[in-house]
């Protein structure tokens, strides 16, 4: 009895392994269906510097991309589907960025770009996102050109200040202080120049114009000797427009041959590698900035907690970097929710007439682009910010205040 029960047992526990593989196949089976039939998700590509000089930049731009794209997967997506990433490291080389851009512009299955991250990539690849119709986002770049005088039609978008409108802030805020003879140093990029011509228009609209005038190339060491040309040109204040590190090399410098003056600058002087270069050399510096890493209200104490928690990055190396690229994309989610699609061009109109607002990082969103304006950013989202002890805080009271109410863009920057 014993053996029967023994063989009967093994019988059905042959019997049950068998039900058990036919399940598992039939199951698998209809797994491999289910996801055959799934939809494609909805694929982005994004083109910044990982590596090199301009990476902090580029990584934190990356990771605002990264948290935005996880929240809207977690809430399920969009137009019932996944968002998917596909990054590229141009190593804010224009060459590289042409090949990658040209690459992904004859992907039909890519939506969407965001960046190039640096002035004169974006510059170099403005024509090739405009040959392939693939709508580009830039939320870091800040040249004027790159979307100015494009037309209609152009595919072009920024979530990011432009160097005209940083350029009169900066110098604004100056004479507001009193200053009246400018020293501008520039580096040689496409940037640096960009922006030290948008600094003596502001000058100009002021019947100013510098008393010196600097350019030097990246990489540069040491700026003591035009220190002291600016100091005898009887400079009351700099002007820098230069990546962080370059930058750096200017707050040194003028700490070197003993010259206490302020340097104002672009949102560069933000960036983790400009606070550590410059080190105490540049506590005091000012600078345009559209977000400042600071709590207060919830939409930004929510993005902050989900970037520490998620990166632990603290105090984010470039913060308007990740915060423009996370409102970004949250933009293109928009417009496809609104077009219905995923596809190019429907999403590119969708772009110029968005209906509802959406409620951002850097401010409240009200109708952000026109077919007669790609600029999402307006003068009056800029606050001053200063370097204190390797962190950026805001300048004024008031400033930190007016922040918080996140205004739209007016009706007449648009």
């Amino acid at each position: 009895m014993r053996t029967a029960l023994q063989a009967t047992s093994f019988g059905a526990g042959l019997l049950g392994k068998a039900l058990l593989c036919i399940a598992a196949w039939v199951g698998g089976g209809a797994a491999a269906v289910a996801q055959n039939t799934a939809p494609a998700p909805i694929r982005l590509a994004m083109v910044c510097p990982f590596t090199g000089g301009s990476a902090d930049f580029g990584l934190s731009a990356r990771n605002g991309v990264r948290l935005a794209v996880e929240e809207l997967n977690a809430a399920g997506g969009l137009l019932g589907r996944q968002l998917e990433i596909v990054e590229h490291d141009d190593r804010a080389d224009a060459a590289a960025a042409r090949e990658i851009v040209d690459a992904v512009g004859q992907n039909a299955g890519l939506s969407a770009l965001i960046g190039p991250c640096n002035t004169g990539v974006a510059l170099a690849v403005v024509e090739l996102a405009q040959k392939h119709r693939l709508p580009m986002i830039v939320s870091v770049a800040t040249g004027t050109a790159i979307t100015e005088g494009r037309g209609p039609g152009s595919v072009v978008f920024r979530v990011s200040a432009r160097d005209d409108l940083q350029a009169a802030f900066v110098v604004g805020q100056a004479l507001q202080m009193g200053y009246r003879r400018f020293a501008v140093f520039a580096d040689a990029t496409p940037y640096g120049e960009q922006g030290a011509t948008e600094v003596r228009k502001a000058l100009a609209g002021a019947g100013l114009q510098p008393v010196f005038e600097a350019r030097f190339p990246i990489g540069v060491a040491s700026l003591r000797v035009e220190m002291e040309n600016a100091r005898r040109a009887g400079a009351d204040v700099i002007v820098s427009w230069a990546l962080g590190p370059e930058s750096a090399v200017i707050a040194r410098s003028r700490a070197e041959v003993g010259w206490k003056v302020r340097q104002f600058g672009s949102w560069a002087l933000s960036f983790a590698n400009f606070l550590k270069g410059a080190g105490a050399a540049g506590d005091g510096a000012l600078m345009a900035q559209t977000f400042i890493e600071q709590g207060g209200d919830t939409r930004r104490n929510a993005f902050l907690l989900a970037y520490y928690r998620k990166f632990g990055d603290t105090p984010i190396p470039a913060p308007m970097a990740a915060a423009q690229s996370y409102d970004s994309v949250f933009l293109l989610a928009a417009a496809m929710r609104q077009a219905g699609s995923a596809e190019r061009e429907p999403l590119r109109v969708a772009l110029e007439n968005l209906r509802l607002p959406y409620f951002g990082v850097i401010a409240t969103y009200q109708r952000p682009f026109s077919p007669q304006n790609h600029d999402a950013i307006g003068a009056n989202m800029l606050s001053l910010g200063v370097a204190r002890r390797g962190r950026i805080d805001y300048f004024n009271a008031n400033e930190e205040v007016r922040a918080f109410l996140r205004a739209p863009k007016p009706e007449a920057a648009r």
